[in-house]
C-alpha cells in the first residue's frame, strides 16, 4: 500500500514539474520575423519622428525640449563646449555644465545626457544629469562613448555604443536610468558602428548590425537587422540583409519597422530607399 501512495506522489510531482516547465517555456521570447514587407511611402511616419524629445534634432548643438525649453552646446573658454538650458519664452538661461556637447532631453525632460571629455586616456564619456535633483550620474563605460544613443520612450533606458580603446570595436549597451548600470548587449566582429531605435513600449531595441566591412573604403557591404528584448538578455536576427545594407531601423508601431536600404559605396547622409517590415515576435 505504502508503495502504491509513493508512486502516486511521485507521478504526481512529475505532473506539476512538467506542467511547471511548460509555463516557463511558454514565457520565453519567442523568434522574431518579418511577416510582409514594402517600400514605405511619405505617409508611413516612425514613432520618434512624432515625438520632438526623441528624434534626432536637425542641429545638435540646439536640441528640443519640454515646453518653451532648449538644451545648447555652446562655445566655452578654452577651447571646450557647455550645455545651456535655455528657456525661449522668458529668454532666462541655466548652465548645466561647463564642459559637455551633445546634449537630449529624456522624453519627460527630467533627465539630459550628455557627452564630457575628461582626458586623452578617457576621451568621451557619458554624463546623465538629474534636473530634479541636480545629481550627475556617471555610468562605469571607460570613455571613448560614442554621440549616437537612443532614450527609450519611458526614460527609463539609454542605449549607447562604446569603443574601449582608440582601436577597439563597437559595443552595444543599455543603461538604466536612474541607477547608471550597464547591461552590455553585443559587441561587433568588424571596424564600425552600430545604429538602433526602441519601440513605442520601449521593450525592444531594432538594431542594424554591420556584419561585413571595407576597410580600406571604411564602408559598409552588409549589415543586417536584429532585435534586442528583454533589456539586452535576449537577441534574434529579425532579418539577413544580403541586398541591401540596413540603416537606421525606426518603429512606426510595436509590430511596424521602418528600414532603410542602402548600398554599399552610398553616402550614409544621403536619401535612401526605405522598406516598411511587418514584423511579429517576442513577448506580447
Amino acid at each position: 500500500m505504502n508503495g502504491i501512495y509513493w508512486r502516486m506522489s511521485f507521478a504526481l510531482v512529475l505532473i506539476a514539474v512538467a506542467a511547471m516547465a511548460g509555463n516557463l517555456s511558454s514565457e520565453k521570447p519567442r523568434a522574431w520575423h518579418v511577416v510582409s514587407r514594402r517600400p514605405a511611402t511619405s505617409r508611413d511616419t516612425a514613432f520618434v519622428d512624432r515625438h520632438k524629445l526623441l528624434t534626432e534634432p536637425e542641429d545638435p548643438t540646439n536640441a528640443p525640449g519640454p515646453g518653451s525649453f532648449r538644451l545648447l552646446s555652446v562655445k566655452a573658454p578654452e577651447h571646450t563646449r557647455a550645455v545651456v538650458l535655455l528657456d525661449q519664452r522668458t529668454g532666462d538661461s541655466t548652465v548645466l555644465a561647463k564642459s559637455g556637447t551633445m546634449p537630449r532631453f529624456s522624453p519627460d525632460g527630467r533627465f539630459v545626457a550628455f557627452s564630457l571629455w575628461k582626458s586623452r586616456e578617457r576621451p568621451w564619456n557619458l554624463v546623465i544629469l538629474d534636473r530634479k535633483t541636480g545629481r550627475l550620474i556617471e555610468p562605469p563605460l571607460g570613455g571613448r562613448v560614442s554621440a549616437y544613443k537612443r532614450w527609450s520612450p519611458d526614460g527609463k533606458w539609454l542605449a549607447i555604443q562604446s569603443n574601449p580603446s582608440s582601436r577597439g570595436r563597437c559595443r552595444l549597451g543599455l543603461v538604466a536610468v536612474p541607477s547608471g548600470s550597464v547591461r552590455w548587449a553585443d559587441s561587433l566582429d568588424v571596424f564600425a558602428d552600430y545604429e538602433f531605435g526602441w519601440s513605442p513600449n520601449s521593450r525592444n531595441l531594432a538594431v542594424a548590425r554591420p556584419e561585413r566591412v571595407d576597410q580600406h573604403a571604411e564602408e559598409i557591404l552588409s549589415a543586417d537587422l536584429w532585435i534586442i528584448s528583454d533589456r539586452g538578455r535576449v537577441r534574434c536576427l529579425l532579418d539577413s540583409t544580403s541586398d541591401y545594407v540596413a540603416r537606421d531601423p525606426k518603429w512606426v508601431t510595436d509590430s511596424t519597422l521602418l528600414v532603410e536600404k542602402g548600398q554599399p559605396g552610398d553616402d550614409p547622409e544621403a536619401a535612401a530607399a526605405r522598406v516598411l517590415l511587418q514584423i511579429r515576435g517576442g513577448r506580447p
